[in-house]
């Protein structure tokens, strides 16, 4: 009787470890394939419409982003608090320039991108008509969608920002 306990008990345990070894290889596993890409053209997207929109409307640029899908909630919160906190310290001045831009003035025509690496989740931008006017743009994907989660002084790094 007691042979059968160890016998029952080892059998048991060996099924018990094969069924478990066979679920583990079974798991999926990560590749280089399932690793998603920055979709980096979003961030020339985003600032071509953001200083477009600037140009001519300049009074609405705080609606703009809140309502633009091309910037993440992080992005659009941290945008909101550092103006909401410049027109409490300076409510006549606000912050004195432009937070996305990191300056006063920016290029008339428009952006394009000078470098991009596809593994990174920051993009540099430089001026059309203003080739010394340069920008860091950072990435963030959410839910399978490519959003812009930093520019500027929004969300940026220090060391990641554009030289002034």
């Amino acid at each position: 009787m007691q042979k059968r306990c160890y016998f029952l008990l080892i059998s048991i345990v060996l099924l018990s470890c094969t069924t478990a070894s066979r679920d583990k290889s079974s798991l999926p596993v990560e590749t280089n394939e399932s690793v998603i890409l920055p979709n980096q053209d979003i961030a020339l997207q985003f600032i071509n419409a953001y200083t477009e929109w600037i140009t001519q409307n300049p009074d609405s640029v705080d609606v703009w982003i809140i309502r633009s899908p091309l910037v993440t909630d992080q992005f659009k919160s941290a945008y909101k608090n550092l103006k909401d906190s410049a027109l409490q310290a300076a409510p006549e001045i606000g912050l004195g320039f432009d937070p996305i831009l990191d300056a006063q003035d920016y290029p008339d025509k428009g952006f394009e991108i000078i470098h991009r690496d596809s593994t990174s989740e920051f993009v540099t931008v430089r001026g059309i008509d203003w080739p010394e006017f340069l920008l860091v743009l950072k990435l963030a994907n959410h839910e399978n969608k490519w959003q812009v989660d930093g520019s500027g002084v929004i969300n940026m790094p220090e060391n990641r920002r554009a030289d002034r």
